[in-house]
């Protein structure tokens, strides 16, 4: 079975998909310190202790100990504190966790990437999401299937997502069309959590 073909140069995502799984899957401790923050800031230190008491022992540890930002965290303790987040904070209909991604992005694009968004477009940006996605995720890659004037759709390949991971993701793409000061919408019509044989995440903007 080989994943990577050198005829093509490409790996064979059919294949990515039957080996890989979501017990492997990492991510970088930056991004669950930014998620800890924002429940903080949404709902104070009481709500994310709510959310930790509410949480596996596992999310305990993880949530209680100092976590340094290039350490790897597995992915499925993050999409358990969002969706802890959501059921124990919110009203269980994901807008908890779609606000939590928004505010994670945040802290991104004003902190290590806030000159590169001052100097280019949205469309430089998500011509480069996968640099940014590798750069907090172990496993995954983005592929761009559309990519046209104000309206892109890509694909999360080799990459088993959580429901809560999805909802997060729309929730970074929110804070892309606000950073660039743009009227559009951010949705995700196909999911493998919905029965989909993809992840596909679709943009448009005026």
């Amino acid at each position: 079975m080989t994943l990577y073909s050198l005829e093509t140069g490409k790996y064979d995502k059919a294949l990515l998909r039957i080996v890989h799984t979501q017990d492997y899957q990492r991510f970088k401790g930056a991004g669950f310190n930014a998620q800890l923050r924002a429940i903080t800031e949404l709902f104070g230190e009481a709500g994310l202790q709510k959310v930790i008491d509410g949480s596996s022992d596992e999310f305990k540890q993880w949530a209680k100990k100092k976590v340094l930002e290039n350490e790897w965290v597995p992915d499925r303790v993050g999409a358990e504190g969002l969706s802890q987040a959501d059921k124990i904070l919110g009203k269980g209909d994901l807008t908890v966790i779609r606000k939590l991604g928004y505010m994670v992005a945040k802290y991104n694009l004003s902190g290590i990437y806030k000159a590169f968004v001052k100097l280019t477009t949205i469309e430089s940006l998500l011509k480069r999401a996968d640099v940014v996605w590798k750069k907090y995720y172990s496993d995954g890659y983005i592929e761009i299937l559309t990519q046209e004037p104000k309206h892109y759709i890509f694909e999360i390949v080799n990459y088993q997502p959580y429901p809560s991971s999805c909802i997060a993701l729309l929730g970074w793409l929110d804070t892309f069309l606000e950073v660039y000061k743009l009227k559009g919408t951010a949705t995700h019509p196909e999911c493998k959590n919905r029965g989909g044989k993809h992840c596909i995440f679709e943009m448009t903007w005026k």
